[in-house]
C-alpha cells in the first residue's frame, strides 16, 4: 500500500542509522600473536539497532514515583534484546521498581531527571546464586542485574536510589542475602558510566566473576555499615575512573572468594586500575584490599586519586587466617591523602599472605 513502508526495508534502514546504533566500549586492545590470524565470517547482514523509551507504548511506564513500573521497563528491556540489542532510555520521572535484568547487548540510559526508586518490599527481587562475603549462597538479586550477558552499559546522568530498608545482612532467621543495587554476575563487557548512586548498609556496584568491566564517572553515596561503593569481586582487566565515592564502609573493595570454596574455584582478581577518583569513609577503609583473598589478587595499580577522609586507612591490604592463596603486585602512587581520623594513611596485615608492591 502506497505511503508505508515495507517491514525489510523498515529494518534495512534501523541497521544502516548511524543515530540508532550503540557502541559499547571495549577495554582491552586484541592481542598480538605470532600464529596466523583466524579468518572470521561476517554476518550476513548486521543486526538492527533498537532504540526504546519506557514512556512510550507499549510499555507506557508512569515515572510518577507511585506506581510499579518493573513490569513496563523489563518488556523494553526483554525486547531490546530479542530484537538484537539497542538502547533502552528512561526519561526523566521517578520510576518505582523491583528487580530489573538487562539482556545482552543492551544500553540503560537514565536521561537528567530521571531516577529508578527501589522498591520496599523484599518479594519484589528475586531470588538465585549470588556472592556474599566470598561464599555463593542464596540471595536476592540487585535492583539493576544481569547474569551471564554480554555488552551490557548503564549510563547517565540520572540516578539509581535503593530502599534503605532493604539494606542490611543476612540472618539465621532470613539466611537470603539482601539485594544490592547495581550487580553484574559472569558477564562480559561491562560499562558504567555518569549515573549517581544512594543506598545504604549493602553494596552499590558488585561486578562478579566478570571481564572486561568499565566504570567511570558515577556519583556513589551510601551509608552505615556494609555500605561499599564498588565491589570487585572476582573479576579481570577492570577500569574505575573519575568517580566519586563517599561511603559509610569501604568505598572500593577487591575480593576473591573466601574459604576452601573460594580456594578451590581460584577465581583470581587481577589486572585492576582504579584513578583519578575522590574517595571518603565514615566506618571502614576508602580502598580496601581484602580480606576475601583466597582465589587470590594481583596486578592492581592505584594512582591519581583523593582521599578527603577515612575512618581507618586510605588504602587497607588485609586478610586472615584460612583464606590463603596470594595478594601481589600492588602499586600506589601519586596520592592526595588528608583527613584521616583512624590508623593511617596505608597498612598491610599479612596474616601469612604475600606481598608485593
Amino acid at each position: 500500500m502506497a505511503g508505508k513502508i515495507e517491514r525489510r526495508q523498515f529494518l534495512a534502514r534501523m541497521a544502516q542509522t548511524a543515530v540508532g546504533a550503540v557502541v559499547l566500549p571495549k577495554i582491552l586492545d586484541a592481542q598480538t600473536s605470532s600464529t596466523p590470524p583466524v579468518r572470521r565470517v561476517a554476518p550476513a547482514k548486521p543486526a538492527p539497532a533498537v532504540m526504546l523509551n519506557v514512556r512510550e507504548a507499549p510499555f507506557s511506564a508512569k515515572g510518577d514515583g507511585t506506581t510499579k513500573d518493573t513490569a513496563a521497563i523489563q518488556a523494553a528491556l526483554d525486547r531490546c534484546g530479542v530484537l538484537g540489542g539497542g538502547e533502552v532510555l528512561v526519561p526523566e520521572g521517578n520510576y518505582l521498581v523491583g528487580s530489573l535484568q538487562l539482556r545482552s547487548k543492551t544500553m540503560l540510559r537514565f536521561a537528567e531527571g530521571a531516577a529508578l526508586l527501589g522498591s520496599p518490599e523484599m518479594n519484589d527481587y528475586a531470588v538465585t546464586q549470588v556472592r556474599w562475603e566470598g561464599m555463593w549462597i542464596g540471595g536476592h538479586v540487585a535492583l539493576v542485574y544481569a547474569i551471564d550477558a554480554h555488552d551490557v552499559s548503564v549510563v547517565g546522568p540520572g540516578k539509581i536510589l535503593g530502599n534503605e530498608s532493604l539494606g542490611g545482612r543476612p540472618t539465621p532467621a532470613a539466611p537470603l542475602r539482601h539485594p544490592a543495587l547495581v550487580e553484574f554476575i559472569r558477564c562480559d563487557n561491562v560499562y558504567l558510566s555518569g549515573f549517581s548512586t544512594h543506598y545504604a548498609r549493602m553494596w552499590n556496584i558488585h561486578p562478579s566473576n566478570c571481564t572486561n568491566v568499565r566504570i567511570e564517572g558515577l556519583t556513589i553515596r551510601s551509608t552505615t555499615g556494609n555500605g561499599d561503593g564498588i565491589d570487585v569481586d572476582s573479576c579481570k582487566h577492570v577500569h574505575i575512573s573519575k568517580c566519586d565515592i563517599a561511603t559509610g564502609d569501604d568505598c572500593i573493595s577487591l575480593k576473591s572468594g573466601r574459604g576452601l570454596q573460594g580456594y578451590t574455584l581460584q577465581q583470581t582478581t587481577e589486572d585492576v586500575t582504579i584513578e583519578d577518583c575522590t574517595f571518603s569513609d565514615n566506618i571502614f577503609a576508602c580502598i580496601g584490599i581484602g580480606s576475601e583473598t583466597s582465589g587470590g589478587i594481583r596486578k592492581v595499580r592505584i594512582r591519581n586519586c583523593k582521599f578527603t577522609g577515612a575512618k581507618t586507612f586510605a588504602l587497607y591490604i588485609k586478610s586472615r587466617p584460612g583464606r590463603g592463596a596470594f595478594i601481589e603486585d600492588i602499586v600506589a602512587e601519586n596520592l592526595d591523602v588528608t583527613g584521616t581520623y583512624g590508623g593511617g594513611a596505608a597498612a598491610l596485615q599479612p596474616a601469612g599472605q604475600r606481598f608485593v608492591g
